[in-house]
């Protein structure tokens, strides 16, 4: 029979196994993981011709708040870029021109030198399709100059081209036709390639490169739901990044995963546009996902740091080497919502000391 100590030793070198979120456990690294965050959102666009979205800034408004705020996103103000289509008196931001969005995208993927850097870019407004692709619109873009003025997939494709990072997150509440035409017709061809950009070839190479995961309110065809204060996208978003969408394995662990996130979206979305707008939608996503973490449940959080640290006496009292002490602590960060003796369906420990 195993000895108390071998067994505790044991379950801590399973721990390898576990996807440890770099905002609970960021020890042993080389350098420190950070965020980069891009919000754009624009409402009214100065050619009438672009159709206006009522509630997009105020919804960018509301994601810049959630990740600003420490309890949910450790993001230093520095690290976030917020263009509306009027700058904001109360929080710190720039005009959504063409020229500052393509500039926030391309610091974003220069300042992310790491794999384990998170970006995340978030645009919520119009586009069109522009060519052979399609295009976002900034605030000062026009209908008629669009492959000019407004943000092309290409330029988009070329920034992310540049990636290092493997934790991308794009969240996109784009309609690919919020435009009134008039007596031109805009050639449509370029549809056929929406969301492309976000595919995630290398710069200089047509290989696959697997690091960006996107998230859309539906396929970008139409306008997506509007509810009293937001969109329906944006509410969705909201309520999970809040710590709805923690419960991955039957069980919350005090962080959203990106996994999560899109689950709980692709749930939610369909179900309140039925239940609040007798309407239809649904999410599209795309991208592997590299299980990484975007936000904390706090008061789940709060469980996951007492069991640590009710683990880390225990490890101190049975002289635990400090490696193994370190994963399984880890592993106890994945199941706080264990009854004591109970085993874990996160990782199959059995560390019922620490409960």
């Amino acid at each position: 029979m195993l000895t108390s100590f071998v067994r505790r030793w044991f379950v801590a070198l399973a721990a390898f196994l576990l996807v440890v979120p770099f905002s609970l456990a960021a020890e042993n690294r080389p350098h420190e993981a950070k965020p980069y965050v891009v919000l754009v959102g624009v409402s009214q666009y100065k050619d009438t011709a672009i159709k206006p979205r009522p509630h997009a800034e105020a919804d960018i408004k509301a994601l810049y708040d959630l990740l600003t705020n420490k309890d949910y996103f450790q993001c230093p103000p520095d690290n976030i870029k917020l263009l509306l289509g009027t700058k904001d008196e109360k929080r710190p931001s720039d005009v959504a021109t063409h020229a500052n969005i393509v500039a926030a995208l391309n610091w974003a993927t220069s300042q992310a030198k790491y794999s384990d850097d998170l970006i995340l870019f978030c645009f919520i407004g119009e586009g069109a399709p522009a060519g052979d692709g399609v295009c976002y619109f900034a605030v000062d873009s026009t209908l008629k100059d669009r492959l000019k003025d407004a943000v092309t997939s290409v330029e988009i494709e070329k920034e992310l081209g540049k990636l290092k990072s493997t934790r991308v997150c794009v969240l996109l509440d784009i309609n690919f036709r919020g435009y009134e035409e008039g007596a031109e017709k805009i050639p449509e061809a370029g549809l056929a390639k929406r969301f492309q950009e976000f595919s995630g070839t290398r710069e200089g190479t047509d290989i696959p490169h697997q690091a960006i995961s996107r998230l859309a309110a539906n396929n970008g065809l139409a306008a997506s739901i509007d509810l009293d204060k937001h969109g329906l996208f944006t509410t969705v978003l909201l309520d999970g990044l809040k710590g709805k969408a923690d419960a991955e394995g039957g069980e919350e662990d005090g962080v959203v995963t990106i996994d999560e996130l899109f689950t709980y979206a692709h749930k939610e979305i369909p179900a309140r546009a039925r239940q609040l707008a007798q309407k239809d939608q649904f999410a599209t996503s795309d991208g592997e996902s590299t299980h990484f973490v975007l936000t904390v449940n706090p008061p789940v959080a709060a469980k996951v740091k007492e069991r640590q640290a009710k683990f880390a006496e225990i490890a101190k009292a049975d002289k635990l080497p400090t490696s193994s002490s370190r994963k399984a602590r880890n592993s106890c960060s994945r199941c706080p919502g264990r009854k004591p003796g109970a085993s874990c369906a996160s990782c199959t420990c059995n560390l019922s000391r620490a409960s």
